[in-house]
């Protein structure tokens, strides 16, 4: 399904924890779910399929992360060969520093007791590898990587992307 030709145009239905979306300008499409471990971390599974313009093929990344401890580092910048693993719900296509850039909302259960929610930054190298972080936040005029929040499992925290325009967001 990933490698086909109707994969931006197609949606599985009926299909529970399967999360998938498109980016609005169509050039990314995610498709994620988890498996929730009783004695092990949660493991994360994502493919990302890309394509650089609309009549390309698409690059296809197949992502593997498990839950860890410690959140990622809001001053890193990870690859897919890093990846820490989250479940992600939204996309949003933004410009930053004259290339395109996707703000992604997503979510990580860390532990038993402990969720994360984060915005991520998505982006390709010139090598059209995926990367993970772009100085494209800030917080108390320091510029962030991603933003993590870290929240007791019992809580209820929503994160969602309503403006249709990120321009002087960041």
């Amino acid at each position: 399904y990933v490698v086909s030709d109707s994969v931006f145009d197609h949606e599985f239905t009926g299909i529970r924890y399967l999360g998938q979306f498109k980016s609005d300008d169509s050039r990314v499409k995610i498709i994620t779910w988890n498996l929730a471990l009783k004695e092990n971390p949660t493991r994360y599974y994502c493919y990302f399929i890309h394509r650089s313009d609309k009549r390309s093929s698409p690059s296809l990344y197949r992502l593997v992360g498990e839950s860890g401890y410690e959140a990622p580092q809001l001053d890193a910048v990870y690859v897919q060969d890093n990846w820490y693993g989250a479940l992600y719900y939204g996309i949003k296509q933004f410009r930053f520093q004259r290339s395109d850039k996707y703000i992604l909302l997503g979510i990580d259960y860390a532990s038993p007791d402990r969720t994360r929610k984060m915005i991520e930054i998505l982006g390709f190298d010139e090598n059209g590898r995926l990367t993970f972080g772009a100085p494209a936040l800030s917080r108390g005029g320091k510029k962030l990587m991603r933003e993590i929040f870290e929240y007791s499992a019992d809580g209820i925290v929503t994160l969602r992307l309503e403006s249709k325009n990120l321009t002087g967001f960041f």
